[in-house]
């Protein structure tokens, strides 16, 4: 789940009982083993669930969250989900590489899928998410 400040990451996270949570606010994401991955950060937030183990978690699929008056995804394009993801980061401009993270987030939304996670504040928002893996699971038996 990503989203800038105010999206609605903790309130997903207090939405999600028995899912682990790695933060409510801040992960590291890196490309292992030709996976991107997720690792969980040093500062555990209060809202951080299940194991703590430090150790990488594979990326499957990537929701920004929108508040909104009725629940549903919405498939992004690799380029849509380029703009709209590229400016949430928090890196000071003279620190970023010229192409360098350009380059990992075209990387990343080539290899993931992004969805925009239209969502009120009750966790309904977990069918759509369960119910795009099982469509996900059915067509790779079809092929």
């Amino acid at each position: 789940f990503i989203g800038p400040s105010n999206a609605g990451k903790s309130t997903v996270a207090s939405l999600s009982p028995g899912k682990v949570i790695l933060s409510d606010d801040l992960i590291l994401a890196k490309k292992v083993d030709g996976e991107f991955k997720v690792f969980p950060t040093p500062a555990w937030g209060d809202r951080q669930t299940g194991p703590r183990q430090n150790r990488p978690y594979r990326i499957r699929s990537l929701f920004k969250l929108i508040k909104d008056k009725t629940v549903y995804l919405e498939k992004f394009s690799p380029a849509y989900a380029l703009a709209n993801i590229f400016t949430i980061p928090h890196v000071p401009p003279e620190l970023i590489p010229e192409d360098g993270l350009l380059a990992t987030f075209s990387g990343l939304l080539s290899a993931v899928p992004c969805y925009g996670l239209h969502f009120l504040p009750e966790p309904s928002f977990w069918q759509h998410i369960e119910g795009l893996k099982s469509e996900i699971a059915f067509s790779k038996k079809e092929t």
